[in-house]
């Protein structure tokens, strides 16, 4: 039985070195030729202007991590924070996710989940997205830290996985309302869930008497500031301030804002040829589904990276990087110092600026509420998440420190699974 589970394994992690931008091209070409019955040719088209989408997504995030991270970096510094739960990156999760024995099948166990909510009209989404089912395999993995137990990770990784379902389902209309794109929802564990976690803070930034008629979105600061309230010009001012907040000098600041506001252009541009790609598929999905299904709605569930191309969402995002940094000095009894994750922001804010119907401030007000949670989450988690990466292989800390992250760990379906699975018998 270990031996099969290992070929399976084998298997997937064959499938995902590949990259994104090989793999997801072809599962959406399989879908839409085989299963929407689209014409060959229209599905090939399609599949092949999504791959060059994902690549030029690739390669604008990985410009923006190279640029961001160091001003990031000599910002904490800057501030002389000392704390004793440090920000151990994406790739720690990423080693929980696939080091415990969960690992070995948590892909086929999502889609299994998938196929039989599908069937059950628990859902409508089919997520395709597999890169990003390690968020779920990082959940099962805490839950195999706590209690050692092979099932009772599995069992956390199928709910998870199932919540997320659910949740793309709930979060669609901001997709296709927001961001404009129909057809598509976001089971993406890094975002969906924060849409349930600022629910209750937008609704009441909704009620506050004269804020809630403040307009701050992009298009009123290009109305009123002209070419300095394009993406461009915006990106640039939010470059040149992270520069001068990093204390670096002019020589350096200039050239992250012109960084910043390439960034801001071209990610508008890039997703748009990558909707541009998935309309036909999704038009093709629905034709299909009305005749086969009698009008039942289905969503293909994609990666997050498709809403961040937003300059609302990129500008509250930046925004929200010192404002963090700060909270985490001044938070009673908080622990966690986040610096690694700083450069997935983007990720965490799409659905909060949505909700908040691209009002900037709006959105940062209830970005400082919600990043107050995550940072006490991400606190509170570190004792599990540390002892699960050093079983998984993180190099030890120094004496007297604990390591943690934003991207999960601050984040409330681990904490909830991890806090359960203490309660369970083992």
């Amino acid at each position: 039985m270990e031996a099969i589970l290992q070929a399976i394994k084998a298997f997937f992690d064959w499938l995902i070195s590949l990259n994104n931008y090989v793999v997801m091209p072809v599962i959406i070409f399989l879908f839409a030729w085989l299963w929407f019955k689209a014409k060959i040719g229209d599905a090939f088209r399609a599949a092949l202007r999504i791959a060059i989408g994902y690549v030029g997504l690739s390669m604008i995030i990985g410009f923006l991590i190279n640029n961001l991270g160091p001003a990031t970096n000599d910002l904490v510094k800057n501030l002389g924070l000392n704390l004793t739960t440090v920000d151990v990156g994406l790739s720690t999760s990423l080693l929980i996710s696939f080091g415990t024995r969960v690992a070995l099948t948590y892909i086929p166990v999502c889609i299994v989940v998938n196929l039989i909510m599908l069937a059950f009209k628990w859902t409508k989404t089919i997520n395709i997205d597999i890169w990003n089912f390690w968020h779920f395999a990082f959940i099962g993995g805490l839950v195999f830290t706590v209690t050692q137990n092979y099932w009772y990770g599995t069992i956390a990784v199928a709910i998870s996985a199932a919540l997320l379902l659910v949740f793309a389902d709930v979060t669609q209309p901001l997709v296709e309302g927001f961001f404009n794109i129909p057809g598509i929802s976001i089971p993406h564990g890094t975002t969906a869930p924060l849409f349930f976690l600022a629910w209750p803070f937008v609704w009441l930034v909704d009620r506050i008497p004269g804020l809630k008629n403040v307009e701050i979105t992009p298009e009123s600061i290009q109305k009123r500031f002209g070419a300095f309230g394009e993406p461009p010009g915006l990106g640039l001012i939010v470059g040149v301030l992270l520069g001068a907040l990093a204390g670096w000098p002019v020589a350096k600041v200039l050239p992250l804002g012109v960084v910043m506001a390439g960034v801001f252009f071209l990610l508008t541009r890039i997703v748009a040829i990558l909707v541009e790609g998935l309309m036909p598929v999704a038009e093709a999905a629905k034709v299909y589904l009305k005749e086969r299904y009698k009008g039942r709605q289905i969503f293909i569930g994609l990666d997050s990276a498709l809403l961040i191309g937003s300059p609302a969402v990129m500008s509250v995002a930046l925004i929200m990087i010192p404002i963090t940094l700060g909270l985490a000095v001044i938070l009673p009894g908080n622990k966690f110092l986040v610096s690694v994750d700083l450069v997935f922001f983007p990720f965490a804010f799409p659905f909060i600026v949505a909700m908040c119907r691209g009002n900037i401030l709006k959105s940062v007000i209830v970005g400082v509420c919600v990043m107050v949670i995550t940072l006490y989450l991400a606190t509170w988690i570190a004792p599990v998440f540390t002892q699960g990466a050093l079983a998984t292989g993180m190099p030890p800390l120094p004496a007297g420190l604990l390591g943690s992250n934003m991207f999960d760990g601050g984040f409330p379906l681990p904490s909830i699974f991890t806090f359960l699975a203490g309660l369970l018998p083992h």
